[in-house]
């Protein structure tokens, strides 16, 4: 079998079901040759190769047929590049001979040996294509009603996959070509076997038929519609050979590879024959290993500083309580979050502050320890300086102005978004309060480091009172496109703030990218340095992917270094947790609960930006499509309240109860009940032991700045057998991070109860695959490299 396949609509087209049966196939079957044939440039499919999803191809067939290059190596196949390159005049040439067409839009993107154009208005292409075929011996491509190619003469996706054939000596009766849009009609010329997968444009499904050949049309959109057309050309069995998989014994150890792996019997099917094909594991950790090689040397533990080092967050590192009339300090209670990663850079005696605020009756209270030890013990030299906040402050400051002005409009919920003058002016107090402090207690040149959008506005006021000091930001949130951006009545002010920084962190590049967008709104800048996000990121394939990143920028006279590192877990705490033997009989008691059902976990703060509704909605839908699953899964949905006094989220839970009843309601049996609901904060330990049992990590917050939750699952889910699947919103910051994982759309809850479907369907090999691939990535990126990451970033050693 020799498939040569447009991308985009074709192969990387259909349900993600459809595509995984497409690549399987293609890897199972011996001496499978692929050849992508696409009107990309080189440029923006190397990122495609990094998936570890999907199949390498032996050649690449790109720029619409002018570049032609082999698979593994991105070398040009020659003669036959050579041959093109003979024939073209150049772009610049191009470009001067169509300047007359003023309605010709030139698409400045990755391409070479053709110049593509965007007719701005619907017009005749005649007197562009005399231009073209007589003054520069060309010819053109016109598709879609306004995209318009001009190529090299005689030069086509279908007459340089021929020229290949010729070359390589392919045998073209193993031949079969697919394509979804009159971009692609050449192919179909070629007297070759073909498919026009369903979905495609029509034009190109009539024009095909006039051409007459070995064409099918297929039903199926996208690899669907491939694996479609290849059992009609005889290229693929009639259907792959399948067997139930069996159910495990209830009492082993763990589930077994090959088996159900706890699913309900008749729910999973496995194919045989797989023989020695390179696994999806085998790729996708080739992808992450990349990244992962250079984080080795320095990921075990924090990056040594030779400057005091002044955090500067909304929280102090840890909780306090009265007890006989003194202040008790006690450890955070989870061993992950941002407050245990930032401790762990004085876990060897580095000295520092932590700024945070601490409630208060008043501002200036007559009996307040201002300075306080954080753990003389586990971190001899770091101080935690008070800021004391009323009652009143913390509410206006942060449950108020941050909850409803600020975050809704971050995660791009604009009708709740609510803006008052007066509660801004109280903000911009609040941060003069902390960049006070700060400059009182940081060193000559220390490093201040700032978390989180709370705190935006001090860079503003301590780069005035300290212009000695270094400003690193990070956002913990994600960080919003300029247009949603700027609709915060003061945005001007906040951008100037963080412009007084040196340094500014963010999760994923994908934010890094919206704030240089906003930004360039606001003042001009020049792009000092960019750089490639793959192969760490994803960058095609998912909603948060981008292909490069900005690195500087310099806007008047100051530079303003960039980066993406998203925050690590720490991996070993949770390995050790699962370990006890109280975890131990937890996890027990879990399984004995379910009774050999399939569990799905869902874990959040009750949230709308979590979609927690969304969620119900689909699993609702899931429920009524699939009467077979009944009584077989189980949602455990774990909703950890707010903070007291978040009123944003009092309609959120009201909402969510009614879903809950209703599911229930209607489903329920009596010895099964649908969705187990848990409205309350469990332990720690406890989420853990879920963590570990759980068959899929339903996670599908509408927005997310990365999410923790993720990472933690994938830990104890690997410690514990690795045989679970995550099935997360495309919208989290950690799916552009997280190779393996199972995306979907929290906006489509149809979109979603299918995805669902599918990950309880997974074969046991490939979610062990998966798993494999995302531990290594967690494992890679955890506490240790995130810090020494950021720092040495932040100190330019990186």
């Amino acid at each position: 079998m020799i498939l040569a396949t447009d991308l985009d609509g074709t192969f990387l087209g259909g349900d993600e079901s459809a595509r995984r049966e497409l690549y399987d196939l293609i890897r199972e079957t011996p001496d499978a040759v692929l050849i992508f044939v696409t009107g990309r440039g080189i440029g923006s499919i190397r990122p495609l190769l990094d998936d570890p999803f999907v199949p390498d191809p032996q050649f690449i067939i790109a720029d619409v047929g002018a570049t032609v290059v082999h698979g593994e190596t991105l070398e040009p196949v020659q003669p036959i590049q050579g041959e093109i390159e003979a024939v073209w005049p150049g772009t610049e040439k191009v470009r001067a001979a169509l300047e007359p067409f003023d309605f010709l839009v030139y698409q400045d993107v990755p391409q070479e040996r053709r110049c593509s154009f965007l007719l701005a208005e619907e017009r005749r292409i005649e007197d562009i294509r005399d231009t073209v075929e007589r003054e520069l011996e060309c010819d053109v491509l016109f598709s879609a009603g306004q995209y318009l190619d001009v190529l090299p003469r005689g030069v086509s996706k279908g007459n340089t996959l021929v020229r290949l054939l010729e070359e390589t000596g392919l045998d073209r009766e193993y031949v079969v070509v697919a394509g979804d849009t009159l971009n692609d009609l050449s192919l179909f010329e070629c007297d070759l076997k073909g498919i026009v997968v369903g979905e495609a444009e029509p034009e190109l499904s009539r024009r095909v038929e006039q051409v007459g050949g070995r064409a099918y049309l297929a039903k199926a959109a996208g690899g669907g519609g491939i694996v479609e057309g290849l059992r009609h050309h005889g290229l693929l069995p009639a259907a792959a050979e399948l067997v139930p998989a069996v159910a495990e014994n209830s009492d082993s150890d763990r589930r077994s590879e090959g088996a159900a792996d706890g699913r309900p019997a008749g729910l999973v099917e496995r194919r045989r024959g797989t023989g020695d094909r390179r696994s999806a594991a085998a790729q996708a950790k080739e992808a992450a290993e990349r990244w992962v090689a250079n984080a080795e040397p320095a990921r075990a533990e924090p990056a040594p500083q030779d400057r005091q080092l002044v955090i500067v967050y909304h929280r102090l590192p840890f909780d306090t309580v009265k007890r006989d009339g003194r202040t008790i300090m006690r450890r955070p209670k989870s061993p992950n979050g941002i407050i245990p990663t930032l401790l762990g850079f004085f876990s060897r005696g580095e000295k520092g502050v932590w700024v945070a605020w601490s409630k208060s009756d008043t501002r200036t209270p007559d009996e307040w320890e201002e300075r306080m030890a954080v753990d003389p013990k586990l971190y001899p030299n770091l101080t935690a300086v008070r800021i004391p906040l009323t009652p009143e402050d913390v509410n206006l400051f942060y449950e108020v102005f941050s909850k409803e002005a600020l975050w809704p409009v971050i995660f791009s919920f604009l009708d709740k978004a609510k803006f008052d003058q007066s509660h801004w002016e109280h903000y911009l107090d609040i941060n003069r309060i902390f960049a006070e402090r700060t400059a009182a207690v940081a060193e000559p040149n220390a490093l201040v480091w700032v978390h989180d959008y709370n705190l935006w506005m001090v860079p503003h006021f301590l780069r005035r009172l300290r212009p000695d000091v270094k400003i690193a930001f990070f956002h913990h949130t994600s960080f919003p496109a300029s247009d949603i951006f700027n609709i915060i009545p003061w945005r001007r002010e906040i951008i100037d703030s963080l412009l007084d920084c040196d340094y500014i962190g963010f999760h994923i590049p994908h934010y890094v990218e919206n704030f240089v967008d906003a930004v360039r709104t606001h003042a001009p800048l020049d792009i000092i340095e960019r750089v490639p996000t793959t192969p760490r990121f994803r960058s095609f394939g998912c909603a948060l992917g981008v292909d490069e990143m900005v690195r500087e920028i310099k806007v008047g006279e100051r530079r303003i270094r960039l980066g993406a590192h998203p925050v690590g877990i720490n991996v070993n705490a949770i390995e050790d947790i699962l370990e006890r033997p109280d975890v131990k009989r937890t996890i027990e008691g879990i399984r004995a609960e379910l009774r050999g059902r399939t569990s799905i976990l869902s874990v959040e703060r009750l949230d709308y930006v979590k979609g927690p509704l969304e969620k119900l909605q689909a699993f609702e839908r899931l429920l009524e499509d699939h009467p077979e699953l009944h009584g077989s899964i189980v949602l455990l949905s774990i909703s950890t309240p707010p903070a007291p006094g978040m009123k944003a989220y009092r309609r959120t839970r009201e909402r969510v109860d009614e879903a809950v009843g209703r599911i229930n309601g209607r489903f329920s049996k009596l010895d099964w009940t649908p969705v187990r609901y848990f409205y309350r904060s469990l332990a720690y330990e406890d989420v853990i032991a879920h963590y570990a049992v759980s068959d899929v990590a339903w996670i599908t917050p509408l927005r997310d700045g990365l999410n923790m939750v993720a990472k933690e699952y994938i830990a104890a889910n690997q410690a514990y057998g690795g045989g679970g699947t995550l099935l997360l919103s495309e919208f989290a910051g950690a799916a552009a991070e997280l190779h393996g994982s199972l995306l979907t759309n929290p906006y489509h809850p149809d979109g979603m109860a299918k995805d669902l479907y599918n990950a309880l369907m997974m074969p046991a090999t490939d979610r062990r695959e998966r798993m494999a691939v995302m531990h290594d990535i967690v494992q890679a990126n955890n506490i240790g490299y995130w810090s020494y990451e950021f720092l040495s970033a932040v100190n330019g050693k990186l």
